[in-house]
């Protein structure tokens, strides 16, 4: 098993090529057809462009004037380069912009001009009207100038006039420049000199009026001194702040603890709350020798209770005399916390009194040392002054000789390389109408794509099945009608084009082997979306053809409103189908027979009311009953499907339906929209016919031309030969 894979001749499966760049040569190929085809259709546009846009320009081209150009070179040639003088620079790129904008200037042109009407006083102003090119060229350091003109002697002489003019103003400029700076310098030097005598006075009246060095040692001595005030007031004020926090009693415990006894450090108001209860120390002496006594007769009673009752003389006067040595520590007590208040209020005062001391000697002392910094930051900044003024007179004297030294040197940026060459003619008076016709070219062709691109008209057989699902069953060349006396005669293109004939063999060759329809008699319909798409023809041809291959043919024309199928047949319209419908005659009465062996015809005759009705009545199926015993294939043409809604009501009682497109003329949304519609009735669709293919399109080839080119065409005389192409 192969899995469906493609089989080679010797048996062995044939290995894919990839049909990828086959499908995208089929796709341009087929967008080549169109626009090929939108030009065929629409060969006016491309000229009307033409005639819009080149026509002026040839005009143009072919009334001005004959110019001539010449060309001078400039270009960035070496140069002393002075630091020293160096004020401004800039990069390569931007001095050679602005100096090409200097070369196009008006002041430059109207200079050049000048000299040139000196050089050429008889000139016309037409023949001195130029034209100026400046260019930088491209990664060089050089500067193209070019002039035209319609005379080659003042055009040369302008281009000369040019780099000649602008040397001279560019040396005039540098001149002007050097002597306003020389003058502004001196000026300013002067000024300065002026400035620093004026500063030098001022200093030294300073100095003399303050002592400096006095001022240096007590700005220093005064900061060291606020320092040290700085340091008192805060001990002063931490130590304030505590007593009153502290309680008497805490006062007084603070007191008895030494100085850094617990951390090594001294508390603030530690030290004077010990100094201050200096004094009371015989008194506390006392409390503690009280209590010392108390503690030993509370002892010495905790020892006659383990042998005496509470009742005993000895515990009761030991009771009374623990309770007279609790009363005077009490009283003791209370005297202390009194003296330590007293003394804490005293040391508050001191303190305070302290404080205003400290702050008003704080304020003295930092008067004097901001009055010392401001003397002394005035001293230094007039030093700095007096300095800058120095410094910027010896850069100035320094400017003066560097300017004199430019001046002398008169250096130019760019030089001539090369100058003006002698004038050449131009081609510029045809570009207009180059560029018109190209314009033309490139619009007409826009127009064009854009026309092909919006019209959605099938112009191939192959774009049609690459956008439709049915398949494309035929296709039939585009041939010239013939007619006699404005009818339309079928039999001869079956008979006389080759090519056309053939394309309703291949058709006729489909019905019979691979249209997958029923044994039996047949019955076809033939339709189009719109009117004029080819309808009659492809259904009385593919009659004629099924007829020439001994089948039994019978064509319908049910296209009641515009019936045609008796004008190509040279037939009466009536009796036919309205009537047989009708029942006014019968289907023998109205069935002809034409000109070609067993091709019949049933006319369209003429209807009472629209066809839709007729085709809905149950004379219809009795008729289609009956032919389909006399005849193998019936093959009903009928109006459009976007007309009228005859096709859709007689495709459900055929066997099968072709629908013709035909080329360059139906829209895709209008045969979508009429597939669809039979679609939805239930019609079984055979596929579908390519009409009017024209000669550039696939079918018609050149090899098919050429093949048929030697056959000789139905009818002719025998041993005539056909015409070598």
């Amino acid at each position: 098993m192969n899995n469906g894979a493609p089989i080679h001749p010797s048996g062995a499966p044939a290995r894919s090529m990839g049909p990828d760049r086959f499908v995208q040569a089929s796709l341009l190929r087929t967008q080549a057809q169109r626009g090929l085809s939108s030009l065929q259709r629409h060969w006016w546009i491309p000229l009307v462009s033409l005639l819009v846009f080149g026509l002026p320009g040839v005009v143009y081209s072919i009334l001005a004037p004959r110019t001539f150009r010449s060309q001078a070179v400039l270009w960035v040639g070496e140069r002393l380069e002075l630091p020293e003088g160096r004020m401004h620079s800039e990069e390569l790129s931007s001095f050679l912009g602005t100096q090409v904008e200097l070369l196009k200037s008006s002041l430059m042109k109207s200079r050049a001009l000048a000299k040139v009407r000196e050089s050429f006083p008889r000139s016309s102003p037409r023949e001195l009207d130029f034209d100026l090119s400046v260019r930088s060229a491209l990664k060089s350091s050089t500067i193209e100038v070019s002039g035209t003109g319609i005379v080659p002697g003042p055009t040369v002489a302008y281009v000369n006039a040019i780099i000649h003019e602008y040397l001279a103003y560019k040396s005039e400029f540098r001149k002007n420049s050097s002597l306003n700076a020389l003058s502004t310098i001196t000026s300013q030097i002067k000024d300065l000199e002026k400035q620093i005598a004026d500063k030098e006075q001022e200093l030294g009246a300073f100095e003399t009026s303050n002592n400096i060095s006095f001022l240096t040692e007590s700005g220093a001595s005064a900061g060291s001194h606020l320092a040290r005030l700085n340091g008192q007031l805060s001990d002063l004020r931490t130590e304030h702040h505590l007593l009153e926090l502290l309680t008497p009693a805490q006062f007084r415990d603070m007191s008895q603890v030494p100085a850094g006894a617990t951390t090594g450090i001294s508390v603030p108001g530690q030290q004077a709350a010990q100094s201050l209860t200096a004094t009371s120390s015989a008194q506390e002496s006392g409390y503690y020798q009280a209590l010392q006594q108390l503690e030993l007769l509370k002892a010495r009673r905790d020892d006659f209770a383990r042998v005496l009752r509470p009742t005993h003389s000895k515990m009761i006067k030991l009771n009374q005399d623990i309770a007279g040595f609790e009363q005077l520590l009490d009283t003791l007590k209370h005297q202390g916390e009194q003296q330590a208040a007293a003394q804490m209020s005293n040391r508050k005062k001191s303190l305070e009194l302290q404080i205003d001391n400290l702050q008003a000697q704080y304020a003295t002392w930092q008067t004097n040392a901001i009055e010392a910094s401001r003397l002394l930051d005035q001293h230094d900044r007039m030093k700095q002054e007096l300095e800058r003024s120095r410094s910027l007179y010896t850069r100035l004297l320094g400017l003066v000789q560097t300017v004199d030294l430019t001046k002398g040197l008169d250096q130019e940026a760019l030089s001539p390389l090369a100058p003006a060459s002698v004038a050449k003619p131009t081609l510029s008076k045809y570009k207009m109408g180059v560029a018109g016709i190209f314009a033309g070219i490139v619009v007409g062709l826009a127009l064009l794509l854009l026309l092909s691109t919006t019209d959605d008209r099938f112009t191939s057989a192959t774009e049609l099945s690459l956008h439709l699902p049915e398949e494309v069953v035929g296709q039939v060349p585009e041939e010239r009608m013939v007619t006699r006396n404005h009818q339309l005669e079928a039999g001869l293109h079956i008979q006389n084009s080759p090519a056309f004939a053939e394309s309703f063999r291949s058709l006729r060759s489909h019905l019979l082997c691979t249209a997958g329809l029923p044994s039996g008699p047949k019955i076809l319909m033939v339709t189009s979306s719109i009117p004029k798409e080819g309808k009659t023809t492809i259904s009385a041809n593919l009659g004629m053809a099924l007829a020439m291959a001994g089948e039994r043919v019978l064509l319908i024309d049910a296209d009641l409103r515009r019936s045609s199928l008796h004008k190509v047949f040279h037939l009466k319209v009536q009796p036919g189908l309205s009537e047989v419908l009708a029942q006014t005659v019968s289907a023998s009465e109205a069935i002809v027979r034409t000109m070609t062996a067993n091709l019949s015809l049933l006319p369209a005759g003429e209807p009472d009311e629209p066809g839709s009705e007729l085709f809905l009545m149950q004379p219809l199926e009795s008729l289609l009953q009956e032919l389909t015993s006399r005849f193998t294939y019936i093959i009903i043409d009928t109006a459009p499907v976007l007309a009228t809604d005859d096709a859709g009501t007689l495709g459900a009682r055929t066997h099968g339906a072709f629908m013709v497109v035909r080329a360059g003329y139906t829209s895709a949304r209008m045969i979508r929209e009429s597939l669809e519609r039979l679609r939805k009735r239930k019609v079984h669709l055979l596929g579908l016919i390519y009409n009017r293919a024209g000669r550039s399109s696939d079918y018609y080839s050149k090899y098919t031309r050429e093949y048929y080119a030697g056959v000789p065409a139905a009818g002719a005389k025998a041993g005539e030969q056909p015409k070598a192409e």
